[in-house]
């Protein structure tokens, strides 16, 4: 588009349609910075849509605080309690860690600016899919909107900052998220059991388990046995993601 063939885009027609934040969103997110960005009203709703399902989140939390008498202002003072996490909120503590990690590489490593918002996306859904069953989920939860809306604030800084507010929280003397490494230490891993190159099952198991016990396990599982029909040639074991069993015959 350009102003010598007429073909431009007045951006206030789209703000007043979907909002300032919604178009900042759009213009960082849809392109790298050194590309060319190709206008699209119609992609405009994905951003939209994740500025509404944050909104969405902020509210909901608020609301099961209130339903719990747990005070916004207890939280925000209070140190997380970590002693005892269920294996969902250990799963979104990492993920907020993961992504203050990433964003931090993205933006100071590689001052990429579109795919920070791919990484807020993706713990949007985190928090969505979490639901907190008593007042120290509630305060995991609580740890990983702040973040997010935090780091959202340099993409939208409308809704992250009203957000905010709206946590009791004073935008203007906020410190930006670190990362808190004992987050990202995984008790148990995934891990995936082929057959011949197929997958069969999967097992979770401690990280950096000794590869002759999962050898041992990944045969005595149900749903890999049945498909060892014939002599084990060979089993392969890639640390922390898979074991592969080689059956001729």
């Amino acid at each position: 588009m350009s102003k010598s063939k007429n073909n431009g885009v007045d951006p206030q027609l789209t703000i007043d349609k979907y909002g300032a934040d919604t178009v900042r969103l759009y213009t960082l997110f849809t392109a790298p910075a050194d590309q060319t960005l190709e206008w699209s009203d119609d992609a405009l709703k994905g951003p939209y849509n994740f500025v509404k399902k944050v909104w969405r989140i902020a509210t909901d939390h608020m609301q099961a605080l209130t339903a719990a008498n747990i005070s916004i202002d207890t939280l925000n003072s209070a140190t997380l309690n970590t002693d005892g996490l269920s294996k969902e909120a250990k799963n979104l503590r990492r993920k907020t860690h993961e992504t203050i990690a990433k964003i931090d590489s993205d933006l100071g490593d590689r001052l990429a600016l579109n795919t920070p918002v791919s990484s807020l996306m993706e713990l949007a859904n985190e928090l969505t899919g979490f639901n907190a069953s008593n007042g120290q989920e509630l305060h995991v939860k609580h740890e990983a909107l702040t973040n997010l809306l935090i780091m959202l604030s340099v993409y939208a800084p409308h809704v992250g900052e009203h957000l905010l507010e709206q946590l009791g929280l004073d935008t203007l003397t906020l410190d930006y998220p670190t990362v808190d490494e004992s987050a990202l230490v995984q008790d148990m891993i995934t891990m995936v059991v082929q057959v011949n190159g197929k997958m069969r099952g999967k097992m979770d198991v401690a990280p950096n388990s000794d590869p002759e016990q999962l050898k041992e396990q990944a045969r005595t599982m149900e749903s890999v046995a049945k498909f060892i029909t014939g002599e084990i040639k060979k089993e392969i074991v890639v640390p922390n993601k898979l074991v592969n069993i080689v059956v001729v015959g």
